[in-house]
């Protein structure tokens, strides 16, 4: 069996035993050292993990997955189906759709819960996983960053605040770059380390930086959620808070002394409201 290279920040999550939210930029190998943690945690105790993804394609993968890193350890299952692995023991990883219900009810269990910030219904969904943790069970909590006003945000904030009796981290693509991501890829790509850790680090920087724009490299990469700058995102429900249907210019009170008005309009796209001036 090959053995596997562990980088300094996916060792950190991997010996964390407790419940915790991860903040991390795209790309950089969290979701399989979960898929290798996770098995290896079946196959020392009978608690149960319930994955939880987007969607149901996702999820079924996170399984098929968990299938070929079992037979890469030699670990002999059972059975094989798309939405569990029973493991040798008898614990099992379970594939569950996004659905609140899927989880409600659930106890003495782990729940991870992946890509939090693009579950449609992610208030239901943390109100269904977070009482689980009452009779014993970790809890994890890991995304790339979607909006500030996402109860991601908050939960990870109150993590560092000490609010929440969850360990916190974060990864962004510079930091895992610098402890060697760059590298890694850069021998799965061409079988071998030819050339020096520095010149292979900007290369892969570079690369990613010119094939997406600045809204995608921010968000997607640096975990940069808009909230150091103001730079809000405006998510659908906002819209629909803050649409009204049939105000119109003539709705205005008149006065005679407000002379010529002048009437101007900030068109907001992804990440602005939409502002009407009248001067």
């Amino acid at each position: 069996m090959n053995k596997i290279l562990l980088l300094p920040y996916q060792r950190d999550y991997l010996n964390c035993n407790s419940s915790l939210i991860y903040k991390k930029g795209r790309q950089i190998g969290i979701t399989t050292i979960a898929q290798y943690k996770h098995i290896l945690k079946r196959c020392k105790t009978k608690v149960d993990l319930y994955y939880t993804a987007t969607d149901e394609k996702q999820a079924h993968a996170f399984i098929k997955d968990c299938y070929q890193i079992c037979d890469q350890l030699g670990i002999q299952i059972k059975g094989r189906s798309s939405e569990q692995l029973t493991m040798p023991n008898g614990s099992v990883i379970y594939a569950v759709s996004s659905n609140p219900a899927s989880i409600r009810g659930k106890h003495g269990c782990d729940v991870f819960v992946d890509e939090f910030c693009f579950h449609e219904d992610g208030q239901e969904l943390e109100a269904a996983f977070m009482p689980i943790q009452t009779w014993g069970g970790c809890i994890e909590i890991v995304s790339t960053i979607n909006a500030p006003t996402h109860r991601f945000s908050k939960l990870y904030d109150d993590a560092v605040a000490g609010k929440l009796d969850f360990r916190h981290f974060k990864t962004d693509i510079l930091t895992a770059v610098e402890q060697g991501m760059a590298q890694v890829v850069y021998q799965v790509k061409n079988g071998k380390l030819d050339k020096p850790k520095s010149e292979i680090d900007t290369a892969l920087l570079a690369q990613l930086r010119a094939q997406n724009s600045e809204f995608v490299w921010n968000r997607e990469y640096l975990c940069i959620d808009g909230s150091a700058d103001g730079d809000y995102i405006i998510t659908p429900m906002q819209y629909k808070e803050l649409s009204v249907d049939g105000v119109s210019i003539t709705s205005l009170p008149v006065r005679n002394d407000w002379g010529e008005l002048f009437v101007g309009i900030d068109v907001g796209r992804t990440k602005n409201y939409t502002v009407l001036w009248v001067i």
